[in-house]
């Protein structure tokens, strides 16, 4: 297959999981229910990987800086992500107690996802770049982040330790290293193409 009908065929691959997703959303009984689950856990794993080549795709040099956090300074990153987290959820809960001054939680709450989906493509990268080279064989980037968040999601999955630990840490992690990248005007590592 060429180029082109690649992505004709990615596009309608797309177009119908996201049909599946709102078919499932507006769907009378819970996701979690036979096939139906199946399919909702399926069609979210697509969005989230879209979702990370969207970010990576639109900001490049962000996700390298944030990924160079992550390397370098993983304690930094996390401790960054937990201030910040505990602060920000100390304000929601209170504006969420303050009638009209709600907004600002809710306001506040999208700080804390767009923070944490910013940093998510530099942890997945991270992650894809280590598996790839447990493999010892070259790559792309795109390959890195696809692996790299599709483990990440498959791990999150996992009961217990996946629920509890890897996932909390994960938007820990990604977080500190987002507000950190934001925070830093130097140049990305050269890896970024």
């Amino acid at each position: 297959m060429n180029n082109a009908n690649n992505r004709w065929w990615i596009g309608g691959l797309l177009g119908l999981i996201l049909g599946i997703a709102l078919a499932l959303a507006l769907a009378p009984t819970p996701l979690a229910e036979g096939g139906a689950g199946l399919l909702g856990l399926i069609a979210l794993a697509v969005c989230i990987l879209a979702l990370l080549l969207v970010v990576a795709a639109l900001w490049p040099g962000f996700t390298q800086r944030a990924k160079d956090n992550l390397e370098t300074s993983p304690g930094k990153s996390l401790m960054v992500g937990l201030v910040n987290y505990v602060f920000l959820g100390a304000i929601i809960l209170v504006a969420a107690n303050l009638g009209p001054v709600g907004a600002i939680g809710l306001l506040l709450v999208g700080v804390l996802l767009a923070g944490t989906f910013l940093g998510l493509p530099a942890a997945a990268l991270l992650v894809g770049e280590r598996l790839h080279q447990l493999r010892e064989r070259e790559t792309t980037r795109w390959d890195e982040l696809l692996t790299g968040g599709a483990a990440l999601y498959l791990a999150a999955l996992m009961p217990l330790v996946g629920w509890f630990l890897l996932l909390p840490a994960l938007c820990l992690w990604s977080f500190g290293a987002a507000a950190l990248a934001l925070a830093s005007r130097r140049k990305p590592s050269p890896s970024v193409e």
